[in-house]
């Protein structure tokens, strides 16, 4: 995102972040590691060259609704590979980005990792 976007922002943009990984401590775990969990990384982009203070407010806000609407909750549809996400765990990363602000943007965001149970 560079300078000639900034008209269309705000923005949320999503992607995967990293790779999955299999985690203990699922449903019915009775071998130790019967889940995998995807990483989802969501960033939350703005024109910082425009009112802090609502740029504050909006990412603030942003994040909440997100955090609100996954945190630890069961998603009702296949969106990871086909299994149904049994849980969904929140990890916040910086709410402004140093390195984004240097080229007049307001980045924040946060992960989600689904988990999702291994049928075996």
């Amino acid at each position: 995102i560079g300078a000639k976007h900034v008209s269309s922002l705000p923005v949320c943009l999503l992607s995967p972040f990293g790779q999955p990984a299999m985690i203990s401590g699922g449903p019915g775990d009775t071998i130790g590691a019967n889940a995998i969990e995807y990483p989802v990384a969501v960033l939350l982009v703005q024109a910082g060259n425009r009112n802090q203070s609502s740029n504050l407010d909006r990412m603030a806000q942003w994040l909440e609704d997100i955090v609100m609407e996954f945190h630890h909750k069961a998603l009702t549809s296949g969106i990871t590979a086909g299994k149904r996400a049994y849980s969904c765990v929140v990890s916040p990363k910086d709410t402004f980005q140093q390195s984004a602000w240097l080229d007049n943007l307001d980045v924040g965001g946060l992960v989600l990792r689904f988990q999702c149970q291994i049928n075996r």
